[in-house]
């Protein structure tokens, strides 16, 4: 257990918020490319929606696995 101004949060739960914030960044970054991209170069439209879907697709194509079927709210 972690100790943080008289809070014990579990270590596994640190781990997980900073998975969620790292997420967050790297979401961030790709989203600030994206706009600097199209204002830059004038791409968007079609190739990014069309990557936008294949993106979403990949994703939803991802199998479960016992390590991310595990809840925090189980443990």
């Amino acid at each position: 257990m972690l100790q943080t101004e008289n809070v014990y949060v579990c270590l596994c739960v640190c781990v997980f918020v900073a998975q969620v914030y790292t997420t967050l960044a790297c979401a961030l970054f790709v989203s600030a490319v994206g706009v600097y991209m199209h204002m830059l170069l004038h791409i968007g439209g079609l190739i990014t929606s069309l990557a936008f879907i294949a993106t979403t697709m990949w994703l939803l194509s991802t199998p479960a696995t016992p390590v991310n079927e595990v809840s925090l709210a189980d443990g």
